[in-house]
């Protein structure tokens, strides 16, 4: 969930920076920057919950992982192609940047939210599975005591 909710708070952010600086606001204009810094904190909870949904999709194998793992290899996919044709640019002082910018964005916040959600799914799932196993506690799934 923490994937999910930080990667809202960078969209806003970045939503509101391209507002007040319009959409020129890429490398070294005003408010690129900010746009940068987002961008690549962007990169990263997108990589975190690609990794964490990987994981809790492995562990809870719940009876649609391999279509979201397909799902999640094209979303990584689109973020490495992304980056290659477009976001590499955006921390350069390449003048005349525009808004076709945001298409290196988007892969990276999809993946953000769409992984975030399947890991908490996933996690939610395995700990369910695990409190009906006999030897399993109440206290893996509620965090009661």
């Amino acid at each position: 969930m923490k994937c999910v909710i930080t990667t809202i708070v960078i969209s806003v952010f970045h939503a509101v920076n391209l507002a007040f600086h319009g959409g020129t606001a890429w490398g070294a204009q005003a408010g690129g920057s900010l746009t940068v810094f987002l961008y690549y904190a962007q990169l990263l909870v997108a990589l975190l919950a690609i990794v964490s949904a990987v994981i809790w999709l492995i562990k809870a194998s719940p009876s649609w992982r391999l279509v979201t793992l397909v799902i999640t290899g094209i979303l990584a996919a689109a973020i490495i192609y992304s980056y290659v044709k477009r976001g590499w640019m955006i921390a350069t002082t390449i003048h005349y940047q525009g808004m076709e910018n945001i298409f290196a964005v988007i892969p990276a916040t999809v993946a953000g939210l769409y992984c975030g959600y399947v890991a908490v799914k996933c996690q939610r799932e395995y700990l369910l599975n695990k409190s009906a196993h006999p030897t399993a506690t109440r206290r893996a799934v509620d965090g009661s005591s």
